[in-house]
């Protein structure tokens, strides 16, 4: 057979075209480089022109090796991978094996035609490792080529042939030239895709395990507080019991700490509480019990029970009823748990001497209720954070140990209002002028 035969220039330059638009249609990386090496024979005719075996390799910055990625799916690339005494995948070439011609084409950016395998196998194969899978493979010529993308090499592609090296054609030489570009490009391409891939699956994967660990948080959270709930309640009402039944034999200070371990282990009760609450509402467990109540009635009975506690601090707390208000649909007892958290917001921030309002205004087609004191007020960046989970505002008016705060009491309203297809906001002229935080709840005609 001539081998000098060469397809026509047109139609040649057709081929290459429709070989690029093969190559680049697709992004993912082992269907790229296999196509770069099984397209090059079959769609440019160079099976028919002696041409057997394409390989690519690519350069590992890691390791600074030329590691083999693909190889042509030929007769005589499937003899050559039965004979080789190391598997394909790991003949790697190291860069500073500089009297290789696979690693001087990477080097000095230029190609290299070799007739012996010796020159571009060994290192890793020995000198008759090469010579012996090269005369077994019928291979006569070899040529070396970067790959290059963005003017640096990236690493080689080598076309092996049964013809002598004179016997390779301007046209061939030309063509493969152009070929390597696009060889380069698409390597690129692939590379991109292939590491954007890998790390939306490591974000995937990341996200995936990041719920996991909140899920087991929210469990653990959820059993630690109700393995804590039912001691300290226990607690509690032994407290309750010997403070009543035992307090005209109890010294001043025995009343004292006796008192506070019943006003801490409530708030720690409290706080389990908050958490337990938080916790079925992250995970949808949080069961609401809707119903159509009287919110003038509701309010008034409520603010009643906490005019005692704004006495004992100073505290001037009063209910605004315009009368005649409708009714509206919400859950009784997280409306009642919103106010109480509103309300104690109020106190912890207004001094001695303030005034707290509750205020009820009926609109179109819901409620709305304010808490309005005249306190310690707020900035804008405060404001900002308020119903964020465990977030605190310093500089209140209690006792440090009344003052302790879990910093979910609003962070709760918010979720139980919205809940309740409420909304709920906060707004202050800034520091020392007072707050007025606002919620609504829908009519339970609306």
């Amino acid at each position: 057979m001539d081998y000098n035969t060469t397809p026509q220039t047109k139609q040649t330059i057709q081929a290459l075209w429709r070989l690029e638009k093969i190559i680049l249609e697709s992004l993912d990386f082992n269907t790229v480089v296999q196509k770069i090496v099984d397209s090059v024979l079959l769609e440019l005719g160079y099976l028919n022109l002696g041409y057997r075996i394409v390989v690519l390799a690519l350069i590992d910055e890691k390791s600074q090796k030329l590691k083999r990625i693909s190889i042509s799916k030929t007769p005589e690339a499937e003899k050559a991978l039965k004979v080789t005494p190391i598997p394909f995948h790991e003949i790697d070439i190291p860069l500073s094996a500089t009297n290789n011609i696979s690693v001087k084409a990477v080097l000095e950016n230029r190609n290299y035609t070799t007739n012996d395998w010796r020159q571009m196998l060994c290192p890793p194969y020995r000198p008759e490792e090469a010579v012996a899978v090269q005369n077994a493979v019928g291979i006569k010529n070899s040529m070396v080529f970067p790959v290059i993308s963005k003017n640096k090499a990236i690493g080689i592609i080598i076309f092996s042939m049964i013809k002598e090296a004179d016997k390779v054609s301007e046209d061939e030489m030309d063509l493969i030239k152009g070929f390597t570009d696009v060889v380069g490009l698409a390597v690129q391409n692939a590379t991109l895709y292939s590491r954007l891939e890998k790390t939306s699956k490591d974000l995937q994967f990341a996200n995936f395990r990041l719920k996991q660990l909140d899920r087991l948080k929210d469990e653990f959270v959820s059993l630690a507080s109700h393995e804590l709930r039912t001691p300290m309640t226990i607690i509690k009402s032994y407290l309750w019991l010997f403070l009543s039944k035992k307090r005209d034999q109890l010294t001043d200070k025995e009343k004292m700490y006796i008192e506070r371990a019943y006003e801490s282990t409530e708030r720690l009760i409290n706080l389990v509480n908050d958490m337990l609450n938080v916790s079925r509402i992250e995970s949808g467990r949080l069961k609401l019990e809707i119903k159509n109540i009287q919110t003038d009635v509701l309010l008034a009975q409520l603010v009643n029970e906490l005019v005692p506690r704004a006495k004992q601090l100073g505290l001037n707390l009063a209910f605004s009823n315009p009368g005649n208000v409708p009714r509206i649909m919400a859950d009784p007892e997280r409306v009642e748990q919103v106010l109480i958290n509103l309300v104690g917001n109020s106190m912890k921030f207004t001094p001695t001497g303030g005034t707290i309002a509750v205020r009820l205004i009926p609109d179109k087609d819901h409620v709305l209720i304010q808490v309005a004191d005249n306190g310690k007020g707020m900035t804008n960046m405060e404001m900002q954070r308020l119903f964020q989970k465990f977030s605190t505002t310093g500089g209140n008016y209690l006792h440090k140990q009344e003052a302790q705060s879990t910093g979910l009491g609003l962070y709760l309203s918010k979720s139980l209002i919205e809940l309740m297809n409420g909304k709920i906001w906060a707004e202050s002229s800034g520091p020392n002028k007072g707050s007025v935080f606002s919620f609504t709840l829908p009519l339970a005609n609306s």
